[in-house]
């Protein structure tokens, strides 16, 4: 015991020990023949001290977390700690929780979207995609644009046609923040039709999910389309267009396995018509020809018509796109069998082509010609209900 320190009391009671001034340093019993000393640490000492030697080791061990960071020392107190590093560099989005409403009715929530697949533009000179999907029965319709001005004109005919088919008003349209989507002539258009423009947080795609998981979805399937073909990227947009339509009769689990045609048309779509994308087939000559010639000529099979019965075919012999209502398809036969060198780039460059003598450009798949889109370029029939989605009979 330090010198000035006295004990005021003992003998199997409670006695203090105190300095010279009467400050008490710590008090306890004394209990056969021993002082038992109750200590009352300072925590917030205690939390300093221990705070430092913890932000060391953790800094010296490699920004664990708090958890792995008790694992490895046990004796250390790691709970309700805060590293000022791990804040700023681990920091990630919170769970996230829906932002809209389920809808209850079809056009109540229409997600849209215009991503870029990639660099190359399409083989009619498209560079983006203009995605639609209705949040109520995820019904989707894909157009193409060959510059982002085009958004406005697309968007404003896209939602004239649909609410004409199904004599139905849009309520809301929710985008992301694009320049695309805040035009002064599309914010006019929505205020004239009482459609309620959303818009997301920046870099929150998350909020719209039906777009930005959707895109997501067209990509992977005309991904694989492509793959399995052996196509060149110049035909992307043949792909998407084809793994759109394929999506709208495909069962989704978020409609309870039933598909978005049959909750957009309310009938079922059948799969009897299906076809092998960029599958050898042979289409009917209709043009004039003597009695000895051959009546049908090879091609390639791109996809189906909108609007009417009938299928994409481009032509073996020539570099138009034909169509063709009533094709013999070969579901075994692709062309990468026949031809394991398939066109490089250079081979589809529209002015290669374009300047390449005709009896020198090959008679496998060729670039079509770049021509405007026709009236319904729109993905989803959204012109006519009887359309190519029925089997050809």
């Amino acid at each position: 015991m330090k010198p000035n320190y006295k004990i005021l009391t003992h003998n199997n009671k409670p006695f203090e020990l105190v300095d010279h001034n009467k400050n008490v340093i710590l008090n306890g019993t004394f209990n056969s023949g021993k002082f038992e000393v109750t200590i009352e640490q300072n925590q917030a000492l205690a939390t300093i001290i221990n705070h430092n030697n913890i932000l060391t080791l953790h800094q010296a061990t490699g920004h664990p977390s708090p958890e792995y960071l008790g694992k490895m020392f046990p004796t250390l107190t790691t709970t309700n700690l805060q590293f000022p590093t791990c804040n700023l560099c681990k920091i990630t989005k919170l769970p996230f929780k829906g932002t809209f409403p389920k809808p209850q009715r079809r056009l109540q929530f229409i997600h849209t979207d215009l991503f870029e697949p990639i660099n190359t533009p399409s083989n009619s000179g498209y560079k983006y995609c203009l995605r639609v999907v209705d949040g109520y029965n995820r019904y989707v319709w894909t157009t193409f644009l060959k510059c982002k001005s085009e958004t406005s004109f697309h968007i404003q005919k896209l939602i004239k046609r649909i609410e004409n088919q199904c004599k139905e008003k849009i309520t809301n349209l929710v985008s992301d923040n694009g320049s695309e989507f805040e035009k002064n002539q599309l914010t006019t258009f929505f205020q004239d039709n009482c459609i309620t423009h959303l818009t997301t947080a920046p870099y929150t795609p998350e909020q719209n999910p039906f777009a930005k998981r959707g895109d997501r979805t067209t990509i992977t399937k005309a991904r694989c389309l492509l793959s399995d073909s052996g196509l060149d990227k110049y035909f992307w947009a043949k792909a998407v267009r084809t793994a759109t339509y394929l999506e709208s009769i495909t069962p989704k689990k978020s409609l309870n396995y039933s598909t978005p045609y049959y909750k957009w048309f309310e009938r079922l779509p059948t799969y009897q018509h299906l076809k092998p994308f960029f599958c050898l087939c042979y289409y009917l000559n209709n043009q004039h020809q003597d009695k000895f010639s051959e009546k049908g000529y090879e091609g390639l099979f791109l996809g189906y018509e909108e609007g009417h019965r009938a299928y994409q075919i481009l032509d073996r012999r020539t570099e138009p796109q034909i169509t063709s209502g009533d094709p013999i398809v070969t579901n075994t036969v692709f062309p990468r069998d026949d031809h394991p060198k398939l066109p490089t780039d250079n081979s589809l460059n529209p002015n290669l082509i374009t300047n390449m003598p005709r009896d020198k450009r090959g008679d496998h798949c060729k670039w079509i010609p770049e021509s405007q889109p026709p009236a319904n370029e729109i993905h989803g029939d959204v012109g006519n209900p009887r359309s190519i989605i029925e089997s050809r009979q």
